[in-house]
């Protein structure tokens, strides 16, 4: 993400059952990243936020769950470790909010 360990790195079979997403992978802000938002704002009424920080955080997201997750048959925990990760909840197949990550991790990987 942006650069992370998430990226260039091939993980194949089994090897990767766990990812931890460490804060929302937002676009770093600048005069670049105002001007596409005020561009997609003007041009798509108003959701320049949507579409200029929100879509590529979420692309961001769902790729590094994709390390994990390559197949159907697969199983694997993608944890993310901020509180507005909530709001992609419509986007994010299964996305589960846990006030005991260790326990709920513990207990996917028994199961």
């Amino acid at each position: 993400m942006g650069g992370r360990l998430a990226e260039g790195i091939d993980y194949p079979d089994t090897s990767l059952e766990m990812a931890i997403i460490v804060g929302i992978p937002y676009p770093a802000p600048g005069v670049r990243q105002e001007a596409l938002q005020h561009y997609f704002d003007v041009c798509f009424h108003g959701k320049g936020w949507e579409y200029a920080v929100e879509s590529p955080a979420l692309r961001k997201i769902l790729q590094a769950a994709g390390r994990v997750i390559r197949s159907e048959n697969d199983r694997g925990v993608i944890v993310i470790t901020d509180g507005r990760a909530g709001k992609f909840a419509d986007n994010i197949p299964d996305l589960e909010l846990s006030n005991d990550i260790v326990t709920d991790v513990e207990n996917f990987f028994e199961a």
